[in-house]
């Protein structure tokens, strides 16, 4: 014996040829996984069986074969000829064929075989089964494990690429030729990809080509396809190779609040880039927002050169923010201890350099801190939260007698309203002033933070205060409040005083007084509106003592009227009573006249003033005077 022939079915033995075959016996056509038998013979140079016990090694060229259960080569002890069973299961593409092959393993003590191979053999593929997809940079390959071969290339969010899907046996071999009406393409971990509606398999290629677009940057994205024709037989699925996708070009700020977590790829559904909704703060406490530099999707970009200096601003116009800083790999948090109360606080972003576009985040709540004291709001103030002082404005000026109602708040350090929602008691609160005259409202239970107290103040003063105390003797104790100071001008002019007279007068004797002008409060009317207007309106003061024939008659000041800059007060003198005994002095308003005087009703205002009146050269005797002075 010489050398080895292999038979594959459809080929017929011709001992003598010059091939050892009939010529046009070619082998039959095969099926991926469907086994056939190949015959090896021991023959001659002239391809005549021919006897020979020899170990002889069969094998195919078919990358997924199978001869006699082993999938590299099958090796045997052969006595002239032999059969073996045979799997190729790679399906010929194109014009690919295989080979069944034989040689001996060589032993130094038999003579060696030349090696024998059966003719080319076409493989078909087999029964479809399942499907397979193929990602830009891979093929189809049958001969693989995995049915493909090659590498998925990187990808960009917001750019489209293709995925070809295809039909396959067993073996992973495309399978034309056979229905598959309608293909479910999807993207697991991509909700907010471009995915193209389902198709059938083009029929001519076994395969389908569909278009994506994906726009969550990540590594460990991957491509499933379903048949979803609801027509037995139902394909397998299967899940492609894990890509990439990187994050497109920066352009823009990305804010993020606690209660707020990054959803990449979100960008065609609010809220944009992200789920969740702000936590409420609390005024005083520190908390961090975070700033990412994003694409258009919303995917973070930390490789971009150079990353941009951030500064971020509230709404809070009494906080202190934070210091500009440097993003590192895109992203940077910043510390924040907003103080002002309110439902509607906003933090925006902004890129010092770069063109990237600032971000403003959702409006949350701040929360007041705890309650510590109760505050004052008089008319003319706005109670502003946050602000060092709790308020702006100055309180409005009122006239003595005049009512005006005050505000009383449980505040927080940060003059933050408490309300009954917030847990905190609510106190009952007193109210105390400076005014010595005045009737104080009654005390009161705040309400939800808040109660109003009416005050009349009665003595004019530019340093009108009242003060709000915590009575109820309930802890917590909150710290008492003092009004600003509140301008209380004089009321309108309501009776005269007659002043600075001496303590005896001689019979003839001139003397000075004065005459001053009080409100009903028993204020001096100096200044002020009403003081203004009665010093303008032409009023005068008219002197009154009782007549007595000449050369008794008094001498009384001229009717005089007032000028501003006498202030409320005016000086006379020359007055002159000739007469002893008990005498009355008056001052009476004229011009118009009015009811204001230092007697008022006919009731003097004050009670009598006890004079010593000496007789003029004649003898002294001791006499009362009675002088009534407003």
């Amino acid at each position: 014996p010489k050398k080895l022939q292999v038979l594959a079915p459809g080929e017929i033995p011709l001992p003598g040829s010059s091939t050892g075959k009939v010529v046009g016996a070619n082998p039959d056509n095969q099926t991926a996984g469907i086994p056939f038998t190949a015959t090896v013979r021991s023959c001659d140079d002239y391809w005549n069986l021919s006897y020979s016990t020899q170990y002889i090694n069969v094998w195919t060229t078919n990358p997924k074969q199978s001869v006699q259960g082993y999938t590299t080569s099958y090796y045997f002890l052969m006595t002239t000829s032999a059969t073996v069973q045979v799997y190729m299961n790679t399906a010929s593409t194109g014009a690919v064929t295989y080979r069944v092959k034989a040689d001996d393993l060589n032993d130094p003590s038999e003579p060696d075989f030349l090696e024998g191979t059966s003719g080319a053999i076409t493989v078909a593929p087999g029964t479809a089964k399942k499907l397979n997809i193929v990602l830009e940079g891979e093929n189809f390959d049958a001969s693989t494990q995995s049915g493909k071969n090659g590498a998925p290339i990187l990808q960009t969010a917001g750019t489209q690429f293709s995925a070809i899907v295809g039909l396959c046996d067993d073996y992973w071999n495309l399978v034309p030729n056979t229905a598959l009406n309608a293909i479910r393409v999807s993207v697991p971990r991509d909700l907010y990809a471009t995915v193209p509606s389902d198709q059938g398999i083009d029929q001519m290629t076994g395969t389908r080509m569909f278009l994506f677009t994906i726009y969550t940057a990540s590594s460990a994205h991957y491509i499933r396809a379903d048949d979803v024709d609801m027509e037995a037989p139902l394909y397998d699925p299967v899940n492609s190779s894990t890509f990439t996708v990187r994050s497109a070009a920066a352009t823009k700020l990305q804010v993020l609040l606690p209660g707020e977590t990054a959803v990449p790829g979100k960008y065609n559904q609010t809220p944009y880039g992200k789920t969740g909704t702000p936590t409420p703060r609390i005024a005083g406490n520190i908390f961090y927002a975070t700033v990412n530099l994003i694409d258009d999707y919303y995917n973070l970009v930390p490789d971009q050169t150079p990353q941009p200096s951030v500064y971020v601003i509230s709404t809070d116009q009494f906080d202190v923010e934070p210091d500009t800083s440097t993003l590192v790999s895109g992203s940077q948090v910043y510390p924040f201890t907003l103080v002002t109360g309110g439902t509607s606080h906003i933090l925006t972003a902004f890129a010092s350099a770069g063109g990237y576009a600032s971000s403003a985040s959702p409006q949350f709540t701040v929360n007041p801190s705890s309650a510590t004291r109760l505050q004052i709001i008089l008319p003319g103030e706005t109670r502003v939260q946050g602000h060092p002082a709790g308020k702006t404005g100055t309180p409005t000026s009122y006239v003595a007698g005049q009512s005006f109602n005050a505000d009383v708040y449980l505040v927080d350090d940060y003059n933050n309203r408490i309300r009954t929602t917030d847990g905190w008691p609510m106190p009952q609160v007193g109210i105390t002033t400076w005014d010595p005259i005045d009737t104080e409202p009654i005390s009161k239970t705040l309400i939800d933070g808040q109660n109003m107290f009416t005050l009349t103040p009665k003595t004019a003063s530019s340093t009108w205060t009242l003060v709000a105390t915590d009575i109820d003797g309930t802890p917590p104790h909150y710290s008492t409040a003092t009004s600003a100071n509140v301008r209380v001008w004089p009321a309108a002019v309501h009776h005269m005083h007659i002043i600075n007279l001496p303590p005896s007068v001689t019979a003839g004797t001139g003397f000075n007084a004065r005459v001053i002008l009080h409100d009903t409060y028993e204020n001096l009317v100096s200044t002020g509106t009403n003081w203004n207007d009665y010093a303008t309106s032409g009023r005068m003061v008219e002197w009154w003592a009782e007549y007595f024939a000449d050369p008794q008659t008094p001498d009384l000041p001229a009717t005089a009227g007032w000028n501003v800059s006498e202030y409320g007060q005016k000086d006379v003198s020359g007055i002159i009573l000739k007469r002893a005994g008990v005498r009355e002095l008056r001052v009476y308003q004229t011009n118009p006249v009015e009811d204001v005087s230092s007697w008022r009703s006919n009731l003097p205002y004050h009670g009598s003033l006890a004079y010593t009146v000496t007789v003029s050269r004649l003898h002294i005797c001791n006499l009362r005077c009675h002088f009534f002075r407003g």
